[in-house]
């Protein structure tokens, strides 16, 4: 059965699968690593990548690729609630609070 075809995901090899990252070369055994090992996320815990075992060989999708780039890249970014504040968004808590304190009497 063509998996393209019954509109089921094309499972790549890791070989295929090194091939769809960008940038600097990537190795097999690199994506293998990322099955096997995972990476170490900021918080000590590890992400691994989601594949099967056909036979002897390891296979990935590339959604599965997708999914893990996204999980990795959101682990290090920020959210908006933990971000610095700006001064002007400093300046403003600080005139709510004096505000609140004049209504309590303080």
């Amino acid at each position: 059965m063509n998996p393209q075809s019954s509109g089921e995901a094309a499972y790549l090899t890791l070989t295929e699968a090194a091939k769809l990252v960008p940038g600097s070369p990537v190795y097999p055994s690199t994506v293998s690593r990322w099955i096997l090992r995972g990476v170490r996320l900021p918080d000590g815990s590890r992400l691994k990548l989601r594949a099967i075992r056909l036979g002897s060989k390891w296979h990935v999708t590339a959604e599965w690729m997708r999914e893990f780039f996204e999980s990795h890249t959101a682990a290090f970014v920020p959210d908006a609630a933990t971000r610095p504040r700006t001064s002007r968004e400093q300046n403003h808590a600080v005139d709510r609070a004096v505000a609140e304190l004049e209504r309590m009497g303080a």
